[in-house]
């Protein structure tokens, strides 16, 4: 299989040769087909695969037989068709799919509200802000979550349509696209020793400016008694 291939996304499908569904030892015999090191490839206890060189983790069924259902993928060489994902702004991917809004869902991978979503449906724009920040996009009917940095799509995930989070924090709002299109910086990037150092930077300029203050109000008042 050619490179290009191994990274090709077909949504509810899989990626290249790691097809939804497929039981480990087969999955273990595509990768070897695929020049891939699989020595030391073991199934731990949670499921998961880690082929950490590739940027890939791969989610298995708990219980018999041991399927595939899921794919996360990080690596910059991932494709849909012939566009890159990895890198890029939230709104450049969700937009791409012409799916009604309540399908556009935020949620976590255990089907649990996502523990930023501190306003119900993330239409302040400050937990928009969060959200773009760190937070997980899903597009449900198509098996697809775009784990988010900084407004950035940083981990794609893959699965059966069948087996997305069916809830979460709430859709995906005219106001996450605004921010996302202006490239605005969430301010959740910002980590809290950030702004604590910010905080007392502002606060040693404030005292250093009234010692200057006090200072020339002293010198002037000599003057005046001269």
């Amino acid at each position: 299989m050619k490179s290009d291939d191994f990274w090709s996304v077909e949504l509810g499908v899989g990626m290249g040769p790691l097809v939804l569904g497929t039981d480990f030892e087969s999955l273990r015999a595509v990768l070897q087909e695929n020049r891939i090191d699989i020595s030391g490839l073991t199934l731990d206890r949670s499921g998961t695969v880690a082929l950490t060189e590739l940027g890939i983790r791969l989610i298995f069924a708990q219980g018999s037989p041991r399927t595939l259902v899921r794919v996360d993928v990080s690596d910059e060489r991932l494709r849909f068709g012939s566009l890159a994902v990895i890198g890029k702004r939230a709104h450049e991917i969700v937009g791409l799919f012409k799916v009604p809004r309540k399908e556009k869902l935020w949620c976590s991978m255990n089907n649990e509200v996502d523990s930023l979503a501190l306003v119900a449906n993330g239409n302040t724009t400050a937990n928009s802000r969060e959200l773009l920040a760190s937070g997980t996009i899903w597009i449900t009917g198509l098996g697809l979550g775009l784990k988010l940095c900084d407004g950035l799509v940083q981990t794609v995930y893959l699965c059966d349509p069948s087996q997305s989070p069916q809830s979460g924090s709430g859709p995906w709002t005219k106001e996450q696209q605004r921010l996302s299109e202006v490239r605005e910086l969430p301010a959740a990037s910002i980590t809290p020793i950030q702004r604590n150092r910010k905080s007392i930077s502002i606060l040693n300029a404030l005292i250093t400016l009234a010692i200057v203050a006090a200072i020339g109000a002293i010198v002037w008042w000599v003057f005046q008694l001269q």
